[in-house]
């Protein structure tokens, strides 16, 4: 049926087999799992009967019938299939696209996995339509981009995650634990510049985030790169071989929020290992793409350390190599389709009252990073 195009009779055909199903002694509510055309039918079904679908499981899914105007041939395909039911080819009423807030009002959880190069269904005007609707009404959705993947393969690598996102909804707890929320970051995430990493530190400040309850992890490490090979005084301080990433796999979190670029750009790390910067990004982002939880993930770009006599003596000596940086961070987000959050100019205008006296963010300035972020996450999709 996922080559009618949601036709009323292929829809009226699936609820007279699912309704043969429940007759023969299986659950009332279903799962339905949708691919590429199958993802339409699987949109269509649900908002035509709601209230018999636990969730939807979705890959790279057509969600606007429009798109098939695009190629002649598929579009003859809509239009002779829905002749069949002598109706003409599926306007506002009958796109998928146009009626997700059915979903988001039956309450509907989604999983969702796209390809970021896909250019038969692209993201941009298919799954994200179904992301922006849900996270602006803060429902249940669960969306992982596969950075560089196109219409095929489908699926992940871990069926793990998958398994558990179709168990906790049929049976009702996909909403019970509170949002996790990990803050990944080097010494301006652990709080260095505060008396009290525990209340000042920025993840602190975000725990008082309104909404739905929120537990928010501070995994900031002093001295911390995100290039693996990355050094302080010669000792070597990548993230990603630090306990401190062990710690984040077992918090198991919802959202993540990536600050850890400024120790990169300390010279003697620019100078030597730049060229790893992007891939090792990028391989920090697929791990925690893959947790069980399949978290959200949020790319920041931390403020440039105050040039002072101290930080100079650290690295900080080319503020050329951080705008590189930060190029190649948006670079990384536009690749995986993740929202970056900039504090390049959260401290201007307070230059002289957010430093403490070892150049790091005082409590002010931690308040000023919490607040700008917390801004973020609220207004998302």
């Amino acid at each position: 049926m996922t080559d009618e195009w949601a036709r009323p009779s292929s829809l009226r055909a699936g609820k007279e087999f699912f309704d043969y199903a429940i007759e023969h002694g299986l659950m009332d509510k279903v799962v339905m799992e949708g691919l590429g055309r199958g993802g339409y039918y699987s949109l269509r079904f649900a908002q035509t009967y709601p209230k018999h679908i636990g969730a939807l499981l979705l890959d790279n899914p057509l969600v606007d019938i429009n798109e098939l105007r695009r190629n002649v041939d598929w579009w003859n395909d809509v239009t002779t299939k829905w002749s069949q039911d002598s109706l003409p080819p599926p306007g506002s009423a009958e796109n998928a696209a146009c009626n997700i807030s059915i979903l988001v009002d039956n309450k509907i959880p989604v999983l969702l996995l796209s390809g970021g190069a896909d250019t038969i269904v692209p993201y941009e005007r298919n799954g994200k339509i179904i992301k922006d609707t849900y996270r602006r009404w803060d429902m249940p959705l669960k969306s992982v981009v596969r950075s560089h993947s196109g219409h095929h393969p489908l699926g992940i690598g871990n069926p793990y995650p998958i398994a558990e996102f179709i168990y906790k909804c049929l049976y009702g707890q996909h909403n019970l634990r509170p949002i996790r929320v990990a803050c990944i970051g080097d010494s301006m995430t652990e709080g260095v510049g505060t008396d009290d990493f525990s209340t000042q530190s920025y993840p602190a400040q975000l725990q008082t985030l309104p909404g739905r309850e929120y537990v928010v992890g501070n995994f900031g490490v002093s001295c911390a790169t995100m290039l693996r090979n990355g050094t302080d005084a010669g000792r070597p301080f990548g993230y990603i071989i630090h306990t401190a990433m062990r710690n984040v796999i077992d918090f198991n979190p919802d959202i993540v929020i990536i600050a850890l670029e400024v120790n990169d750009c300390k010279s003697y790390n620019w100078e030597n290992f730049n060229s790893e910067f992007t891939a090792d990004y990028q391989s920090l982002v697929d791990t925690l793409s893959m947790l069980p939880a399949l978290p959200e993930i949020y790319l920041v770009i931390e403020p440039y350390m105050q040039e002072t006599p101290q930080t100079l003596s650290w690295g900080f000596e080319n503020k050329g190599y951080y705008e590189q940086m930060c190029e190649r961070i948006n670079t990384t987000a536009i690749d995986n389709h993740m929202s970056v959050i900039s504090l390049t100019d959260v401290f201007k205008g307070e230059e002289a009252h957010v430093y403490a006296p070892n150049d790091h963010p005082n409590p002010r300035g931690t308040m000023l990073m919490a607040r700008a972020i917390k801004a973020h996450l609220l207004k998302r999709p």
